[in-house]
C-alpha cells in the first residue's frame, strides 16, 4: 500500500514501553513511501498520557496530507476518539492510512473506507442514545429520576424545617438529608414557607 508520490505523507510513532524497537513501525512507515524526516515519535505508556509529537503533527498536517501510520492502536485514541479524529480530518481534506489493517481513506478509493467510519460514528451515536434512554425509563420505573439530589420530598422537607427551626447550620443539614448547599440555599425559601404555613394550620387561634 505505498504512499503516491504526489502525496505528502506524514508518519506515527508511537512506543508504549522502553523495552520496544521504534525501528519496526519506522521501516514500515518508510517502505509505503514516508519520508524520515516526516516521521513524528512519541514514547507513551499510557493511554491518557501526552503526545507531543502526535499534537505537532496535527497542527502541522495539511489538506490533501495523509496521516501514516503502523497500527491503529498507535494513534491510542479510544475507539470512538479514534473515529472521530479519522472522520474530522477526512471533513477537512486530510487522509488516514494504517499499514497493518490496510485501511486508506484516500480518495477516490478510499472514499468508501471513510464512509464506513461516518457509519460507525453514527452508530455508536444512536447506541449512547438508546442506551441512556433505556437506562432513564429503568430508573423511572424503580421511582427514580435524572438530575441532582433534590429536597422536593415529604421525609426530607420534615428534617430540613426541623433542622433549620433547631438553628442547625445549613451545611450539616445539606449534608444530612443528602443534597448540596446549593440546592438546599435554592428551596430554603419554600421552606420557610411551608414551615410557617404549617404552624398557621395547626396554630389553635386559626
Amino acid at each position: 500500500m505505498p504512499i503516491a508520490d504526489s502525496i505528502e505523507a506524514l508518519g506515527y510513532i508511537r512506543i508504549l514501553s522502553s523495552a520496544h524497537d521504534p525501528q519496526l513501525q519506522f521501516a514500515a512507515l518508510t517502505a509505503v513511501g514516508v519520508h524520515a524526516s516526516q516521521v513524528f515519535t512519541d514514547y507513551t505508556p499510557a493511554t491518557g498520557a501526552q503526545r507531543p509529537a502526535l499534537t505537532r503533527l496535527l497542527a502541522q498536517i495539511q489538506p490533501g496530507d495523509t496521516l501514516v501510520t503502523w497500527r491503529l492502536d498507535r494513534i491510542g485514541q479510544s475507539p470512538s476518539r479514534l473515529i472521530r479524529l479519522i472522520i474530522d480530518r477526512g471533513v477537512k481534506g486530510v487522509w488516514f492510512t494504517s499499514i497493518t489493517e490496510a485501511i486508506d481513506t484516500t480518495p477516490p478509493e478510499g472514499h468508501p473506507q471513510l464512509r464506513m467510519f461516518v457509519a460507525l460514528a453514527a452508530c455508536e451515536h444512536h447506541l449512547r442514545c438508546e442506551y441512556t434512554a433505556v437506562g432513564l425509563a429503568a430508573a423511572r420505573a424503580q421511582g427514580r429520576t435524572g438530575g441532582r439530589p433534590t429536597v422536593r420530598t415529604a421525609k426530607k422537607r420534615a428534617i430540613a424545617r426541623h433542622m433549620l427551626a433547631a438553628g442547625k447550620p445549613k451545611a450539616v443539614i445539606a449534608t444530612a438529608i443528602g443534597v448540596s448547599r446549593s440546592t438546599l440555599y435554592a428551596h430554603l425559601h419554600d421552606l420557610g414557607t411551608e414551615s410557617r404555613e404549617s404552624r398557621g394550620r395547626n396554630d389553635p387561634a386559626n
